[in-house]
């Protein structure tokens, strides 16, 4: 009789042990998101004044966006009580954030700036009176806090003129914006906007240095 109740007490163990650790059936396990960087929205209308878009035929050569730390990956950061900041564990950026960057500045430069003829390069490359545009991505945060959700986003920019050795403008131009919504997906787009944002402050102070 002892072993016929050892028998059945290790028999139902392992069932438990088995119930345990099974997956219910239907159930799915937690898989990242890609999230992409869209600043179309909001498009500024074209500059006033003596400066026409693309009037100015000088090149321009936007140089890789610099960054420090996590900023430099496709991690989105988030902050719980905006002093410190983690990475959102399956939430994504679907590229490098500084590559999306350059290409995004390009693309509204040409479409949007001054210059006819904007491309992505190292300083290196400028010739010909061409300028070079630098840009240091500073802060791209979520805050996630029920209370006081937003996001902030900042950026600084530099146009250099290697003829001349001389900045022709710099600025840092930071954009932060309150949130409804706590949600991944609403900072992601709220931060699409605050680049477009930012973008459209630079290329209304060029048309006022000239």
């Amino acid at each position: 009789m002892p072993l016929i109740r050892l028998a059945l007490v290790a028999a139902v163990c392992l069932g438990l042990a088995a119930c345990a650790t099974t997956t219910p059936q239907g159930s799915t396990e937690p898989r990242l998101t890609l999230h992409h960087l869209d600043v179309r929205p909001l498009m500024p209308p074209p500059l006033s004044g003596d400066r026409a878009v693309g009037s100015d035929p000088r090149a321009v050569i936007v140089t890789p966006v610099a960054a420090e730390g996590a900023l430099q990956g496709r991690a989105i950061l988030y902050s719980g009580d905006r002093i410190t900041t983690l990475a959102h564990p399956l939430d994504q950026w679907d590229e490098a954030l500084p590559r999306r960057l350059q290409r995004d500045l390009v693309a509204f430069l040409l479409t949007e700036g001054p210059f006819s003829n904007v491309v992505g390069g190292s300083a290196d490359a400028a010739a010909g009176g061409a300028l070079v545009l630098n840009t240091h991505l500073l802060r791209f945060e979520h805050y996630v806090a029920p209370s006081a959700p937003g996001i902030t986003v900042s950026l600084e920019l530099s146009l250099f003129d290697p003829a001349t050795d001389t900045v022709r403008l710099v600025g840092t131009y930071t954009e932060t914006q309150p949130l409804d919504d706590p949600s991944v997906e609403a900072a992601v787009r709220a931060m699409g906007q605050a680049v477009r944002r930012v973008f459209g402050r630079f290329v209304a102070d060029l048309s006022r240095v000239g």
